[in-house]
This record gives C-alpha cells, sequence and structure tokens, in this order.
C-alpha cells in the first residue's frame, strides 16, 4: 500500500509538471503571437504613414510646379508685351514726348541721329521684365494653394540672337506648407523674333525724316 501511494504520488507529480510545461508552452506560443502582431500592426501602421506622407509630398510637390508654372507665365507675359512694346516703338516702352510720333519715336531730329543703340532697347526691355514680372504674380491667385511665399529681387537677362530673343529671369522664389519646402529661381524663355536683325535693317531704310 506504502509503494502505491508513493508511486500515485509520483504520478501526480509527473502529470502536475507535465501541465506546468504546457501552461508555460501555451503562454509561450501566446506570448510570441501577441509579439509578431504587435510588430505587425506596427510596421503596418508605419508603412500607412510612409504611404500617406508621400501621397501628401507628392500633392504638394504638384502645387508647387502649378505655381512655378504660372510665373513663368508671368515672365513669359512681360517679355512677349515688352518686345512687342519696343519693336512697335522703335526700340522704348515708354516713348519720350518730343520724339513722339504718333506713338513712334523719331531716330532723327532737326537733322540729327538720335536713334538708341541696340544695347539701350535691352536695358529698356530688361527692365521692363524685372518690373512686370513680380506685379503679374502679385496678382495672380497663387494664395490659393495655401503656401507660404518668399520672394527675392528679380534680375532680367536677355540675349538678342540672329535668329531668336533669349531670355533669363532670375527670381528666386520659396514656397512652404508645414514641413514641405520648394525653391525656384531661374526661369528661360526663348521667342522666334528676329529683333535684331529687323533693328539693323531698319537701321539702314527708316528716313531720316522720321
Amino acid at each position: 500500500m506504502h509503494i502505491f501511494k508513493n508511486r500515485q504520488k509520483i504520478q501526480k507529480r509527473n502529470l502536475e509538471s507535465k501541465a506546468q510545461t504546457s501552461l508555460f508552452v501555451i503562454l509561450g506560443i501566446t506570448t510570441f503571437i501577441l509579439m509578431f502582431a504587435g510588430y505587425f500592426l506596427y510596421t503596418s501602421m508605419k508603412k500607412s504613414e510612409a504611404e500617406t506622407a508621400a501621397k501628401k509630398t507628392s500633392e504638394l510637390n504638384l502645387q508647387a510646379e502649378e505655381i512655378k508654372k504660372f510665373v513663368n507665365d508671368c515672365v513669359r507675359k512681360a517679355s512677349f508685351e515688352g518686345l512687342k512694346t519696343i519693336g512697335q516703338t522703335g526700340g522704348y516702352i515708354d516713348v519720350p514726348n518730343l520724339i513722339n510720333f504718333k506713338g513712334i519715336s523719331m531716330w532723327h531730329l532737326d537733322q540729327i541721329n538720335i536713334q538708341p543703340f541696340l544695347n539701350q532697347t535691352q536695358e529698356r526691355l530688361m527692365k521692363y521684365v524685372s518690373e512686370n514680372v513680380p506685379k503679374c504674380v502679385e496678382n495672380g491667385n497663387i494664395s490659393k494653394f495655401g503656401f507660404s511665399i518668399e520672394k527675392g529681387r528679380t534680375v532680367t537677362f536677355i540675349e538678342f540672337g540672329n535668329s531668336d530673343v533669349t531670355l533669363k529671369v532670375v527670381y528666386p522664389l520659396k514656397v512652404s506648407k508645414e514641413s514641405f519646402t520648394k525653391e525656384f529661381s531661374e526661369f528661360f524663355n526663348t521667342f522666334d523674333i528676329r529683333y535684331r536683325q529687323v533693328f539693323e535693317v531698319s537701321m539702314i531704310l527708316r528716313p531720316k525724316n522720321i
């Protein structure tokens, strides 16, 4: 009987030991599953946040490009209007009253040649573009995008080529919204206008009494 009781105690301890082992195994598996699920949830959330941030950055970048396009349209508009004006007036943006003949500048006055030099018309055009690009930008509705915009000084460079006119406008812009920032500065435009050629031919052909 004593041996039988001892055997029962041993079996009971073995069962308890097995039960404890099983419990630890279950707890270990449960902990592992919870840790894996937590890690999966964390990485999924991070991935979702990264995708959302990337999408937002892409949208802001597109909006910033729209602002850049609008500014370049202002550059092109001011440049074309200036070119048209100096072409119609004979090299002036505003023709002085003394030499104004129906809106056209006289190149000779009292038998004296007062024709402007090509570089003078170039300087007038550069000044016109530099003054009018910021005005065009200010009048535009770019505030609808909600960006904070910092503007720098406008400087224009113009080259009268043999077959075209090339303009480079340096107009520093910094657009910001929340943590997004983008900067633009240089805008290039070329017009298929032979201004130099027309100007030089006009020097030869224009009557001396005009």
